[in-house]
């Protein structure tokens, strides 16, 4: 009787979960369909009257610029695990370039209050300053979802920012996401090819077509001979990433050229870099 009972019991727990994987079903945890995203802003313009120290008698106030733009993940009972990866790499890049390291810690699926935590820290750092060496100050910030296929999804992050001084600085870069999983991807090159003539190349031609010279000898005027020269290019700190065109390439500011020359972005297409690509990185693109 007791050994009935004991059976009956791990049926019906047995049964309990098969009940809730059924109507749970539809969060599918793995799944691989369209990566939705919802699109959100925030935007704060004011001029501020400032408490001048002697350094900056001339001038009387500033103007505080805060925008930020996101296709944030939208929840919609797929592809969990990349909704919840990417989510936290977006609140990640913004909180590095918030003064005081924030990071939002409310409703994950509350993209209006995500972007408002984030926008409204930018601005609490410049209303805390009592005197600025500048006129108007800025943070912008775009992060933008800009490709995706039946495996994997790129984002790139884009932050112009002006606190005071000689000029201001911008970076930009991308990050594609395997889907299944959600882990960003940073390895599509095979690393015995990143010294080969024909990569060489192609990312010399990427660089002079975003200073549009015809050259090499011209080339090696606007970059850092240690950086990029006859015999090698160095390839960008942050790792190229997948978008539909090719791979794209993002140097920041001072990487390979000085400030003035800016910070060239190219893409490279699929087939000029395709044998370059490891099997991995050619999965993705099936």
């Amino acid at each position: 009787m007791k050994k009935s009972l004991l059976n009956l019991s791990i049926l019906f727990v047995v049964a309990t979960l098969f009940a809730n994987c059924k109507n749970n079903s539809s969060a599918d945890l793995f799944a691989t369909g369209e990566f939705a995203s919802d699109s959100v802003s925030y935007n704060y313009s004011e001029k501020v009257m400032l408490q001048l120290s002697e350094s900056y008698e001339h001038q009387d106030s500033t103007e505080i610029l805060v925008h930020l733009e996101i296709d944030y993940p939208k929840h919609n009972g797929k592809n969990l695990v990349a909704e919840k990866n990417i989510r936290k790499w977006i609140s990640e890049s913004l909180a590095f370039y918030n003064e005081y390291k924030k990071v939002y810690e409310g409703d994950s699926n509350d993209a209006n209050a995500f972007v408002n935590f984030y926008g409204n820290s930018y601005k609490e750092y410049f209303n805390k300053q009592n005197d600025f060496p500048a006129s108007a100050l800025s943070y912008e910030v775009a992060i933008k979802k800009v490709f995706e296929n039946a495996h994997c999804v790129t984002y790139t992050f884009m932050m112009d920012m002006y606190l005071g001084g000689a000029h201001g600085g911008r970076t930009y870069y991308g990050t594609t996401f395997n889907k299944s999983d959600g882990t960003a991807l940073s390895n599509f090159l095979y690393n015995k090819d990143v010294t080969d003539d024909g990569l060489n190349k192609a990312v010399k031609d990427g660089l002079m077509s975003y200073w549009d010279i015809k050259s090499e000898d011209t080339l090696y005027d606007y970059v850092w001979e240690n950086k990029v020269n006859q015999y090698q290019a160095d390839l960008p700190r942050v790792s190229p990433c997948l978008v539909k065109e090719g791979v794209l390439f993002c140097y920041q500011e001072y990487e390979v050229a000085p400030y003035a020359a800016g910070a060239p972005v190219f893409t490279i297409p699929y087939s000029q870099i395709d044998k370059y690509l490891n099997p991995f990185a050619k999965k993705l693109l099936e």
